[in-house]
């Protein structure tokens, strides 16, 4: 049998890939969690994951596109678009750490949630939320935002739905449009 050495040269190479492999798998790990869901947990207010969320308070000008709400320091908005497994926000602006979450519409409300992604304070042009399955044509959808509570993983029933100076939730509903 064959005596191995180790020198120093494949002690380096292995210490590289093991750093490679590692810095992958928390790429991998830290990424998913951005879109984990607690599905059974009741939020502040009440609400289960797929209970309607009471916007009667909302002013409603009949262009589902047009509700944006900008009276405060946080604010979201999206563009119709087409069907897929992500949304393309056109802004996020937060002042605190925080969601943006993606509703399905239930009957004209927010319903199901598909999908969300943290956000530092800032204010972001362009960015992407992963859905946990497709969106459908015809369909109308929001994007709302959330309050982090700390932990970098979006919870129903602890990250609160953030409101505006009038108590509304910070959204903008947006549908899902053919491909032209």
């Amino acid at each position: 049998m064959e005596a191995k050495y180790y020198t120093r040269q494949n002690i380096i190479v292995a210490l590289v890939v093991g750093i490679f492999v590692g810095a992958g798998a928390y790429y991998l790990w830290d990424n998913r969690a951005a879109i984990k869901i607690k599905k059974d947990a009741a939020s502040p207010n009440g609400l289960m994951n797929n209970e309607e969320i009471d916007v009667s308070t909302m002013p409603v000008d009949g262009s589902a596109t047009e509700m944006i709400f900008t009276e405060s320091a946080n604010t979201v908005s999206a563009p119709d678009q087409p069907a897929g497994y992500r949304v393309v926000l056109n802004s996020v602006a937060i002042a605190k750490e925080g969601w943006v979450v993606i509703h399905e519409d239930a009957g004209g409300v927010p319903g199901n949630v598909l999908g969300a992604q943290r956000f530092d304070v800032g204010t972001y042009e362009n960015s992407v939320v992963e859905l946990l399955r497709n969106t459908t044509e015809g369909s109308t959808y929001y994007a709302m935002l959330h309050t982090d509570d700390g932990d970098k993983m979006f919870d129903l029933g602890k990250d609160a739905v953030m409101k505006n100076s009038q108590g509304a939730p910070i959204m903008t509903a947006f549908k899902v449009v053919p491909v032209r």
